[in-house]
């Protein structure tokens, strides 16, 4: 439960930030934020697992390379969905942010699962 909540506040944390440092894209609000991150996290627990789960022969002979483009296209999706998002530019700029967004999404975590002890459990030492 808690580190679900350490992830959830990290992904909107670091879409506020990517907010105010790229300049194609602009959330209104920080309950715009808290929706993206419900609307991603809904739509890679629903949509993306249905896409992977059927792209799996594909993503295996691309030696994981296609999942990439399968989470892409979730993180536009969940872009398109709640009020207060803007995404501005050409068709090349979007992709380009849609690339730094996930890039900066996955660092994030990566970032909140190596540094915290979510997993420390007191019990099993010795």
């Amino acid at each position: 439960m808690l580190r679900g909540l350490v992830f959830f506040i990290t992904n909107v944390l670091v879409i506020l930030i990517l907010s105010s440092v790229l300049s194609g894209f602009q959330v209104a609000s920080i309950w715009a934020a808290v929706t993206l991150v419900v609307v991603l996290t809904l739509l890679n627990w629903t949509l993306g697992f249905v896409l992977k789960l059927f792209t799996f022969p594909l993503n295996f002979l691309s030696f994981g390379l296609f999942g990439l483009i399968i989470n892409l296209f979730v993180l536009w999706v969940s872009l398109n969905i709640p009020q207060g998002i803007t995404v501005t530019g050409s068709s090349l700029d979007r992709i380009i942010l849609l690339i730094i967004i996930s890039v900066s999404l996955s660092i994030g975590q990566g970032i909140v699962h190596g540094f915290l002890p979510l997993n420390h459990n007191p019990r099993n030492e010795i």
